[in-house]
């Protein structure tokens, strides 16, 4: 199906946006809401959508949705904060980012008081948007939502809501009692929507219409809120990318070994893990964080997740796989899902290009393997980890030198930590809800690209688009490309269909036992088309793969079944396009 700029740029609900678009803000435009008021900023929209020009909207940086979790709050649930009682300045673009440690830093950054949110609102005066709640990724360790660079979204009639959450040790450290059960990033998402149900009207937001957005860890994020009890009712759909409570770095499995070294290294040895965490209250944030990229991350950042969610029995019920088996225990929401071609550019665009670190992974594969494709806990009896290891590389690389199989390196990361679980969770979804799943493969290799190399459409790539997160772009393709999934948002959001004029696009339909992946490949603004795939990521290969706890000695067999049942498969090299 071919799409011209001028299909393309046809609006959605032109007469709800120039409703919007008439009003001139304050420079300082003020919500009051009875006990109190609370002082953004006018910006300006960037203009881009066709009929609406560019326009004023509010910011509001900095809001707190909870009390600061530090000193005796440190590993504890989230106590929830209302708006304040007095006037509050909520003019700083700079609000900080909760304390990390991201993997191109030498030093940690952030502060541990960040429990924030960023507001932005088309127009808070008349109301009654839909609201686009934005989670971040960043593999539970590090990341912020964005401060600026918004100005696209603010093109349409929304209200848009940054969420801070706990990282890394802070956020998802548990020592799997009810001391510490973990998640504690989680509900602090939990506590920012329902700030969210209490308070969003006066920003002008509908809280019967929320959207959740996320990408990488975010978009699984987003999916493990509709698979909590305590989420229900706090938001209406979902659009989220590249991730899933099924990808292998999105559930942490030596959770309590995890948390007990951490507490050695700090010399708190107590008998009790109330004892331990009253003395872990009283290190420095930042020590803490920096544990992780030290001691927990050995080859160059990975496993790039070694904190990330667990079955707390309170957010968590239940492992996700189990989860998404009881229609019941699983909200029935419209779904918009995407992923890119070479997901596995992270993290393998970080090392790929570089000759003695590619000779390094091919030396030590079969140690370095289990960190790179998260079967490094103790999922994997630890004797069993290389026979793992050799087997993927058979599979993939037919035991080839890496430095002669990069394109099949980059299949090969694909698949195990994004594609398979991905394609996986698809299937299970379309099985259990009635509710459309829709999904799409951004394949348009832009201006700009979070990798250098010229090595395809990687990870986070389509993440450019929506938010300004580069450079300006300069090529009319980029341009429109951009409205596109604007436009295709918005349309999700309000109609639940993320219709693109001239495009027919058909939601995953479940046949027998398994879902045929249908999707729209989007390659360029005259090159949209639809796409299937019954073995989208290679599930078949990797389901079996990575065994239960402590079953030993199991590995070398399950593989090899595995391997029987896949050797029909025709492995599709991993696309440069």
């Amino acid at each position: 199906m071919v799409l011209t700029a001028m299909n393309l740029f046809l609006p959605i609900a032109v007469a709800a946006v120039l409703s919007a678009a008439a009003a001139e803000l304050p420079e300082n435009p003020s919500i009051t809401y009875g006990r109190g008021s609370v002082t953004g900023k006018r910006l300006r929209s960037a203009g881009l959508r066709e009929g609406v020009g560019a326009r004023d909207y509010a910011a509001f940086w900095g809001i707190p949705f909870t009390e600061p979790p530090v000193g005796k709050l440190r590993f504890k649930p989230p106590v929830p904060k209302d708006l304040p009682d007095d006037q509050f300045n909520a003019t700083n673009e700079l609000d900080p980012m909760c304390i990390q440690q991201p993997r191109t830093f030498q030093d940690v950054i952030g502060e541990e008081d960040c429990l924030h949110l960023q507001v932005f609102t088309s127009n808070y005066v008349t109301g009654d948007l839909p609201v686009l709640v934005l989670i971040h990724g960043g593999g539970f360790m590090a990341e912020w939502g964005p401060r600026s660079g918004v100005q696209y979204v603010m093109d349409y009639d929304v209200v848009l809501v940054v969420v801070a959450y706990r990282l890394s040790v802070l956020g998802y450290m548990s020592f799997e009692d009810e001391d510490l059960r973990g998640n504690l990033g989680m509900l602090d998402q939990v506590e920012a929507l329902k700030w969210v149900q209490r308070n969003i009207h006066y920003f002008g937001g509908n809280k019967d219409s929320v959207t959740l957005v996320g990408n990488s860890a975010g978009c699984a994020s987003c999916l493990l809120h509709t698979m909590s009890p305590l989420s229900r009712g706090l938001f209406h759909r979902v659009i989220g990318t590249s991730g899933t409570p099924l990808n292998p770095w999105a559930q942490q499995h030596s959770a309590r070994e995890n948390a007990d070294r951490v507490a050695d290294l700090v010399g708190c040895t107590g008998s009790t893990t109330a004892d331990k965490i009253d003395c872990l209250q009283s290190k420095p944030a930042s020590q803490l964080i920096g544990l992780a990229a030290e001691h927990f991350e050995p080859w160059m950042g990975n496993p790039f997740s070694p904190f990330s969610v667990v079955v707390d029995g309170v957010f968590l019920t239940d492992k996700p796989e189990k989860v998404l088996e009881d229609v019941n225990a699983v909200m029935d929401v419209p779904l918009l899902l995407g992923f890119v071609p070479i997901e596995g550019l992270f993290p393998a665009g970080e090392f790929i290009l570089n000759d003695s670190l590619v000779r390094d992974l091919d030396e030590h594969w079969e140690t370095v393997a289990p960190q790179l494709l998260s079967f490094h806990d103790k999922r994997v009896p630890e004797a069993d980890r290389p026979i793992l290891a050799r087997k993927i590389r058979k599979f993939y690389l037919q035991n080839n030198s890496l430095a002669s199989s990069k394109e099949q390196l980059l299949k090969l990361m694909t698949d195990g930590n994004f594609m398979s679980g991905v394609s996986s969770h698809i299937s299970k979804r379309a099985a259990v809800q009635s509710q459309p799943v829709y999904v799409y493969e951004f394949a348009h290799r832009g201006e700009y690209s979070n990798y250098a190399g010229g090595l395809g459409v990687g990870h986070s790539d389509d993440q450019l688009y929506p938010l300004e997160q580069s450079g300006v772009f300069h090529r009319q393709d980029d341009l429109i490309i951009r409205r596109t999934i604007l436009d295709m948002w918005f349309a999700f959001i309000q109609t639940s269909n993320p219709s693109i004029p001239g495009v027919t696009w058909e939601p995953v339909v479940q046949k027998g036992a398994e879902a045929t992946v249908r999707y729209l490949r989007m390659v360029d603004p005259n090159n949209m088309t639809m796409a299937e795939d019954r073995d989208l990521g290679n599930v078949a290969f990797w389901k079996d793969l990575r065994t239960e706890p402590n079953h030993t000695g199991r590995a070398e067999t399950s593989v090899a079944l595995s391997l029987a049942a896949a050797s029909a498969l025709v492995l599709v090299s991993a696309s440069t396009k």
